[in-house]
């Protein structure tokens, strides 16, 4: 699944990969945007070796609306995420995944630990949030 992402005048893509044994899934749900843009917690580490894809050296690019720069495409593996819907504040997500393309990094595994740094709020119960009774 692709996502477009937007933050502080940068525009990017993040693929959100999630192979988990199992076959089991995360499933990202987006709220509304939080009171602060950035994002809480100590600095964010890419992944080592060959699961961080890497990106041609080259310059940033124009991304056409509103001259925001284009800063190319994240790849955030969920897999140590537990399964099921989790709830993520869209503007932390968004800024945490600008903050990891504006370094450079283009490949990054998320864990429980540092879910809280791309907004993460709640577990949901998924008979609720589509209408259902518990």
């Amino acid at each position: 699944m692709a996502i477009d992402v937007v933050a502080n005048q940068y525009h990017g893509r993040v693929v959100l990969v999630d192979e988990k044994s199992d076959g089991s899934g995360v499933i990202l749900v987006c709220e509304e945007w939080g009171p602060s843009s950035a994002p809480a917690g100590p600095a964010l580490t890419p992944i080592q070796g060959p699961a961080a894809p890497t990106r041609p050296a080259q310059e940033e690019e124009i991304f056409p609306m509103g001259g925001m720069r284009a800063l190319g495409t994240l790849t955030l593996d969920a897999s140590d995420l537990p399964s099921g819907l989790s709830a993520f504040v869209a503007e932390r997500f968004c800024t945490a995944c600008i903050e990891l393309l504006r370094q450079g990094t283009h490949g990054y595994r998320m864990t429980p630990d540092d879910s809280e740094r791309f907004g993460f709020s709640a577990k949901l119960d998924g008979d609720k949030l589509a209408g259902g009774s518990a």
